[in-house]
C-alpha cells in the first residue's frame, strides 16, 4: 500500500508540473500578463492580442530585441553612418565592464550616441512602468565602454583600435565579435524578410 501510495502522490506532482508548463497556466500567471500589457504599450502587439509589424519585427533579433526594434524604427539610427551604428549596437553587446563606464565629453559625437541609446531604452523602461512590469534584460545589459573602440574599428582606424585594446580586451575580443556577428546575422534575415517583399511590390 506504501508504494501505491507514493507512486499516487508522484503521479500528482507530475500532473501539476504538467500544469504549470502549460499555455493555460502560463496565461493565467500575473507576469505573463503584465509582459503582454508591456508589449501593448510598445505596439509589439495590438489590443487583440495579435503581433504588429514592430513585433515581426521584433521576433527577427534574438538579443536586445525590443530595443533595437524601437532603434530602428524610431529612426534614431537614419541619419548615422555605419559606423556610428556599429557603436550604438555594441552598447548591446559588450561584455567588458570597466567600473562605471566611460564618462563622454558633451560636444563629443559618442555622448549622443550613447544618449540615443540610453533616452530610447528609458522610454521602453517608462512604458513598461506604466503597466509596474520591469524588463529586466534591456537596460541591466547595457555598456557603453566599447563604443569609441567599434568607432573606430568600424571606420577602419585599426591602429587606434589595437594601441587601446591590447592591454586590457583580449579576453574579451571573441565574445564580442561572436555576439556582433549574431546581431548581424539578425538584420540580414529581417531586410530580407521584410524589405525585399516591398521592393518587389514596386518593382
Amino acid at each position: 500500500m506504501s508504494a501505491l501510495r507514493e507512486r499516487v502522490q508522484i503521479e500528482r506532482q507530475i500532473t501539476r508540473l504538467q500544469y504549470s508548463l502549460s499555455i493555460d497556466a502560463l496565461q493565467l500567471s500575473e507576469e505573463y500578463q503584465k509582459r503582454i500589457e508591456v508589449l501593448k504599450a510598445l505596439d509589439f502587439v495590438d489590443s487583440t492580442g495579435m503581433v504588429t509589424f514592430k513585433g515581426r519585427v521584433a521576433c527577427e533579433i534574438h538579443h536586445q530585441e525590443l530595443l533595437i526594434t524601437e532603434l530602428i524604427l524610431s529612426k534614431k539610427l537614419h541619419e548615422k553612418s555605419p559606423a556610428e551604428v556599429a557603436a550604438m549596437f555594441s552598447a548591446t553587446t559588450c561584455q567588458y565592464k570597466g567600473g562605471d563606464g566611460p564618462q563622454f565629453d558633451k560636444d563629443s559625437i559618442f555622448f549622443q550616441l550613447k544618449e540615443d541609446v540610453q533616452s530610447t531604452n528609458d522610454w521602453i523602461e517608462g512604458r513598461a512602468a506604466l503597466v509596474k512590469a520591469r524588463i529586466a534584460d534591456v537596460g541591466d545589459e547595457l555598456r557603453y565602454d566599447l563604443m569609441e573602440v567599434v568607432y573606430h574599428w568600424a571606420s577602419g582606424m585599426w591602429e587606434f583600435v589595437y594601441k587601446i585594446t591590447k592591454h586590457n580586451l583580449n579576453d574579451h575580443s571573441l565574445r564580442i565579435d561572436v555576439r556582433f556577428s549574431e546581431l548581424g546575422r539578425d538584420l540580414i534575415k529581417l531586410i530580407v524578410k521584410i524589405v525585399a517583399p516591398v521592393t518587389e511590390l514596386h518593382a
